[in-house]
């Protein structure tokens, strides 16, 4: 079965341009270079995140005396000591950390989108570049015939070199384009290749959409919404600077210090626990306003992102909506026209000549080129539209 391009905003899980059970998508999400380096930070920031969510070190001090003047015995001494941060005991900064990952993953996600769009967006480039190459093979072969017929009538005296000359650059022209169709797909490959961290994957499966539906433009909105990266980032920076305020705010408590302390002199010994309190008379006193403030800094950028997303949200949406507009235009021009048989039957009545048959029929393919490009675009933004 193959593989089918799929756009279903109504299902927002699925893809908008899909290979049968992702693979694709799964060979460059494993394989990209950048995804890779990526995951590796993941992990690193991972394991930064939950050094940040631990107690100090815990402090051994050891002392040894030796008499002098006649004292007889030497004098020992053990200190263990841990300092207790109410920031780490209540929990705060292991909140932040989570806050802090969330975070992480959600770029990642951001990332990974962006180059599952590159694959995408080059995919649809590759099969519009497919059937360029076929209809371009077309007119050579068209323009041949042509050429060969106007040869033929050149050497009956019914037709002049100018013609035939004409035809022939008809024939190098198509020849040049066809040349440079191939080595766009050349480069489009080696660009897939590229994201597919070097090996180029199976594309033999995949294929345009026959049909799809797009919601209106609210439910879209309200749709796309929860899943979009940005906005989510946006929204996790705000709960992210609520946890800081609150850590913040817990560092202004006296934070214990608790330790046994022991002393051995000769046959006598003494030993005890000792309590400590850190005053947080300046090290912490504008940790709480900054953090105040942060927070609606946080709460700003994330209504500004909120703003913004919709914005272009609508104009992709819009422009989609035109695109597809126009390609109905050019397939509803292109079914009626008829301009084929009509001028068939009048070069072969002898009212038009060979060249003008000619041109006539060039007009027309060129507005077979420029369906096409219109229908790319229309799948590129397509692309965008769901990745977005």
């Amino acid at each position: 079965m193959r593989a089918k391009l799929l756009f279903l905003l109504m299902t927002p899980v699925a893809g908008a341009f899909a290979v049968e059970d992702g693979a694709l998508y799964r060979s460059v999400e494993e394989q990209n270079k950048t995804l890779v380096a990526l995951r590796s930070q993941l992990d690193m920031d991972f394991y930064a995140n939950k050094e940040e969510n631990t107690l100090p070190n815990p402090e051994v001090g050891f002392v040894y005396q030796w008499g002098a003047n006649g004292v007889p015995d030497d004098k020992i001494g053990l200190e263990v000591s841990q300092q207790l941060e109410w920031a780490t005991i209540l929990g705060k900064k292991k909140a932040v950390s989570s806050e802090k990952n969330a975070i992480g993953l959600l770029q990642y996600e951001q990332s990974r989108r962006e180059i599952l769009l590159k694959t995408n967006r080059l995919c649809v480039e590759l099969l519009y570049n497919k059937m360029a190459e076929e209809q371009m093979n077309k007119r050579i072969d068209w323009a041949k015939q042509i050429s060969d017929a106007l040869e033929k009538q050149m050497n009956r005296g019914e037709s002049t070199s100018l013609d035939y000359t004409k035809s022939k650059l008809v024939v190098l022209e198509h020849n040049s384009a066809l040349k440079n169709l191939l080595m766009e797909r050349e480069s489009l490959l080696s660009e897939l290749t590229t994201l597919n961290g070097g090996v180029l994957p199976d594309l033999s499966g995949i294929s345009l959409p026959e049909d799809f539906s797009v919601l209106a433009f609210d439910s879209l909105y309200e749709e796309k919404k929860k899943s979009a990266p940005a906005l989510m980032i946006a929204q996790q920076e705000v709960k992210l600077s609520e946890k800081e305020y609150k850590l913040a705010r817990s560092t202004m408590a006296p934070d214990l210090n608790v330790g046994y302390s022991g002393e051995w002199v000769g046959e006598e010994s003494m030993q005890g626990m000792s309590v400590g309190i850190a005053l947080p008379l300046w090290a912490n006193k504008n940790k709480v306003k900054a953090a105040r403030s942060s927070r609606v800094v946080a709460s700003a950028r994330f209504d500004e992102a909120e703003n913004q997303y919709r914005t272009e949200l609508k104009s992709l949406y819009d422009r989609l909506a035109m695109q597809n507009e126009l390609m109905k235009s050019y397939q509803n021009e292109i079914d009626s026209y008829q301009g084929n048989d009509l001028l068939t039957k009048a070069l072969q009545g002898g009212q038009i000549t060979m060249v003008d048959y000619l041109n006539e029929q060039l007009e027309f393919m060129d507005v077979l080129d420029s369906k096409l490009e219109v229908e790319k675009e229309f799948y590129l933004l397509l692309a965008e539209l769901y990745w977005y």
